[in-house]
């Protein structure tokens, strides 16, 4: 008797521009996996071609039985990694997966946008000379700014980072 999965579903990180390849290969191997697209139309000349675009560069939705969770990473050396939030894996229920899938039916334009910074979020530092170092967002009109405190020092420092050069913690 078929018994459905109920694991919840678990959100790959793959490198941008292999979800398709990934998600089939994945498929191949007897494991749930979604990549969501949306069509899109873009007009050019006398012509209106289709285009299918990837809602979440970057990622591919498994829904992998628990015995088969290491073997995601066997689909290729473009998977990276499992996504995880705060330290734990992110997982996704059902309810928002087929929310997920009924976006990506939709005839209009989705545009997906990460969580934003907000004030007083406390941030490690990914790149750059102070990989590792760990502050508090401050938000200042028009800029993005991080405030490290030096223990040793006893005082504040602000710099100016882009979004993507810092984490949520």
């Amino acid at each position: 008797m078929y018994q459905p999965n109920t694991e919840p579903w678990h959100v790959l990180r793959v490198r941008p521009l292999f979800e398709r390849v990934v998600e089939t290969r994945l498929e191949r191997m007897g494991i749930t996996a979604l990549v969501p697209v949306q069509k899109q139309f873009r007009r050019r000349c006398d012509k209106t071609p289709k285009k299918e675009k990837v809602m979440f560069s970057g990622y591919v939705f498994v829904n992998p039985e628990p015995s088969k969770r290491n073997e995601v990473f066997s689909a290729g050396s473009q998977v990276i990694s499992y996504l995880t939030i705060e330290g734990k894996p992110a997982r996704l229920k059902e309810q928002e997966v087929a929310l997920i899938k009924t976006l990506s039916g939709l005839g209009s334009e989705i545009t997906v946008l990460p969580q934003r910074l907000s004030p007083g979020n406390e941030v490690e530092i990914t790149s750059g000379p102070l990989r590792g170092f760990c502050g508090v967002v401050v938000n200042l009109p028009g800029k993005q700014r991080v405030t490290v405190f030096i223990h040793g020092l006893q005082c504040l420092a602000q710099v100016e980072l882009r979004v993507d050069e810092v984490r949520r913690v």
